[in-house]
């Protein structure tokens, strides 16, 4: 999101049609003067007043998140059983009592689902009270404020079965380029900078690695090696050119597929 969109969408926030009337009836409620450019006569009366602005801003997000038609309906459905059930997020199975035998695999299902759920409805609620604030800080001084930058697009590290993923939403205002820049900022922190690059010497060995894994002789792969590059050897597979040539690739063969396992470990992190 651009600077100007931010201060152009905080502007226009409490002129929303949705929002207009649920301000005014608050500040008829609660006895507040009309907004507009804060003076002395209007923050003398706000300090004067005993306004219980607790209340109020509960009262406020309520009629926000309540606002018919206005947000996705499973979403807003999901926030509040988020709000009704918190620990659930946190931890699945301590709503389902104790789980054995088959149910266990189900509870694991739901603690993966719910991981994926969880930066979604925490950036809706985190997206909810921003808006909450910012209308509230119309309602008790009359003025608005630039929407945060990130009020449309977030980047998480989810934690995933002893490892960590990246998920970056972005929506309609969202900069791509600052969401790709949060991104590659997070992978950078969380698996390291510095990454192993793939090699054409590597791409064009890697059936001779698979060939390692799955328990050929190195005889047998060198021979595999000799039929697709026969024009480098000598004809005459008897004559001592030809075994001495085959011998050095062996070693050559040896020690490329050496490196090539160590750096497919390093790319992949693990077997």
């Amino acid at each position: 999101m651009s600077e100007k969109q931010a201060k152009i969408l905080g502007a226009l926030l409490p002129a929303h049609q949705d929002f207009q009337p649920i301000l005014q009836r608050l500040r008829e409620e609660y006895n507040l003067p009309d907004g507009g450019i804060i003076d002395k006569d209007y923050a003398d009366f706000i300090l004067e007043q005993d306004i219980p602005w607790e209340e109020v801003r509960k009262e406020l997000k309520n009629e926000i998140i309540n606002v018919p038609d206005l947000w996705p309906e499973k979403l807003i459905n999901l926030l509040k059983q988020y709000y009704a059930y918190p620990a659930l997020l946190e931890d699945p199975g301590s709503l389902m009592g104790d789980l054995e035998g088959e149910r266990e695999d189900f509870k694991l299902l739901l603690q993966g689902v719910m991981r994926f759920i969880k930066p979604i409805i925490e950036k809706f609620d985190e997206f909810i009270n921003t808006t909450t604030d910012l209308l509230l800080t119309w309602l008790a001084t009359g003025e608005t404020a630039d929407i945060p930058f990130d009020w449309f697009g977030t980047v998480s590290v989810i934690p995933m079965f002893d490892d960590h993923i990246i998920m970056a939403m972005a929506g309609p205002f969202s900069d791509p380029k600052e969401i790709a820049q949060q991104f590659t900022a997070e992978h950078h922190r969380i698996f390291g900078k510095d990454r192993y690059r793939i090699s054409g010497e590597f791409l064009n060995n890697i059936d001779l690695l698979r060939m390692k894994f799955d328990g050929v002789p190195l005889k047998d792969i060198s021979d595999e090696y000799i039929q697709g590059h026969r024009s480098q050897f000598a004809k005459d597979e008897r004559s001592p050119q030809y075994r001495s040539q085959k011998r050095r690739l062996e070693e050559r063969i040896k020690k490329q597929l050496q490196r090539h396992e160590e750096t497919l470990m390093k790319l992949i992190g693990g077997r």
